[in-house]
């Protein structure tokens, strides 16, 4: 194709109308999520826990928010909520459970018998 045909190309307009539709979304989501890490922080400092309702909630934003990147990005040729299911959506069975602190373990690899050979 030259140039004249790529810039008549309809898809390509839309798909740039949506990215500015998506960019809109994605800012708004943005703020979201700080609010939502804000509660939860609070909400933590006050009960010691974390409230599992924000959890998912926070889970779904941030894949939703993922979806969106990947789109805008040409990583992905998947539109989005409204054109798609909300993230999360299908599988209401889904549950978070916070990871308590205890609970966190680092990892180290395990050395193998050859890594105390010299590779000379």
């Amino acid at each position: 194709m030259d140039v004249k045909e790529n810039v008549k190309n309809t898809d390509t307009w839309l798909r740039g109308l949506l990215i500015l539709l998506f960019g809109c979304i994605f800012y708004v989501a943005f703020w979201i999520i700080w609010l939502l890490v804000i509660f939860q922080f609070v909400y933590k400092l006050i009960t010691g826990n974390l409230n599992n309702e924000v959890a998912k909630v926070c889970g779904n934003l941030t894949d939703y928010v993922l979806q969106i990147l990947r789109y805008v990005t040409f990583r992905s040729e998947f539109r989005p909520f409204p054109f798609n299911p909300w993230p999360g959506k299908s599988d209401e069975s889904d549950t978070v459970s916070p990871v308590e602190e205890s609970e966190v373990q680092e990892t180290t690899p395990e050395p193998s018998p050859d890594d105390d050979k010299d590779s000379g």
